[in-house]
């Protein structure tokens, strides 16, 4: 269930570690092989206008390495140089890479929420739908067999999903889902199934623009839903090049 987001944080950090080799070799080819490593707490602003004239001495610029949340700089020790082999003096530099899964998850946290819970991004959210099933009093039946059907037709269509079968109200339900946040709720009801149809609401609309949609198309609907949130996101992706 989780294989989506995990790979997307995999993803991350093999860029992140290539970007930090891109850096290490760009190093080496101002400094020399024989770089010395010196980890330092976080850059003073004085200490960044050290970096940055140390690296303008070279000709070039001051590299930022940027993951989703972290942030790294060639780390410069104060009052700190080595003696090469020509006999000339340099700093010590050094390249850091990294990326925190949990501050990864946190930034998203921070972005994408509301007053009631998150809000995930179709791409990184840990499931896809969240499959919520009334009880009703007067059901034999059919809204649980409705339900798991519908759970495992689902899956087998290659969405994620998370079915909330407790014996809890419809408040306690919807109030939790608001509150985890999943891109697609889903809902079976006893008076939904009377006619043939069951309740679709995205996350990030409000209950306004939730509909019912007929029981027999549910997963197609669902899938089409899933592919138009990550068309939205896809669209807001900038391209940006890289230059070592």
């Amino acid at each position: 269930m989780l294989l989506s987001p995990i790979l997307y944080l995999w993803r991350l950090f093999v860029n992140s570690k290539k970007t930090g080799a891109a850096l290490q070799t760009m190093l080496q080819s101002d400094y020399g092989k024989e770089m010395v490593e010196f980890h330092s707490a976080d850059l003073t602003k004085s200490e960044r206008e050290r970096l940055e004239n140390a690296f303008k001495e070279k000709g070039g610029k001051p590299r930022i390495l940027v993951s989703t949340t972290t942030l790294a700089w060639g780390c410069l020790a104060k009052d700190t140089m080595i003696s090469m082999a020509d006999g000339t003096e340099k700093p010590i530099v050094m390249g850091s890479y990294g990326i925190g899964s949990g501050r990864l998850l946190a930034s998203i946290a921070e972005e994408h929420n509301d007053d009631w819970g998150l809000i995930w991004p179709i791409t990184v959210a840990p499931y896809h739908v969240h499959l919520v099933m009334l009880p009703h009093k007067n059901d034999a039946g059919t809204i649980a067999e409705a339900a798991n059907q519908l759970y495992e037709k689902l899956q087998a269509a290659g969405l994620e999903v998370l079915f909330d079968d407790r014996a809890e109200s419809p408040g306690v339900k919807f109030n939790d889902a608001d509150l985890i946040g999943l891109p697609i709720r889903v809902t079976v009801s006893f008076r939904g199934l009377k006619d043939g149809v069951i309740e679709i609401k995205r996350r990030d609309q409000d209950n306004s623009k939730k509909r019912m949609i007929p029981l027999l198309d549910a997963v197609t609907m669902i899938k089409i839903e899933k592919a138009a949130l990550e068309a939205n996101i896809n669209s807001k992706v900038a391209q940006v090049p890289y230059e070592v």
